[in-house]
């Protein structure tokens, strides 16, 4: 299961480069909320699922099952 990290970086973007697309679809998140979207620290609330759905052109399903094998990922290194 690919982690949100995975995808992101995939895309080629940045922490930085996604919070700024993340703003131009809409959402203001601040860049440690996205850096601990990408660490599995914290699983999106459902308008970041949509943002990052709209960024990573990938179905919100999709998008939940990444953060939360980033949550999984993150588990198993603690």
């Amino acid at each position: 299961m690919e982690t949100i990290s995975g995808m992101v970086a995939r895309k080629g973007l940045t922490a930085r480069r996604l919070l700024a697309e993340l703003e131009g679809v809409g959402l203001m998140v601040s860049l440690l909320t996205v850096d601990r979207w990408l660490e599995g620290v914290q699983v999106p609330t459902p308008p970041g699922l949509v943002a990052l759905s709209k960024v990573l052109g990938e179905e919100m399903g999709v998008v939940l099952e990444a953060c939360n094998a980033s949550v999984e990922a993150r588990k198993a290194v603690a």
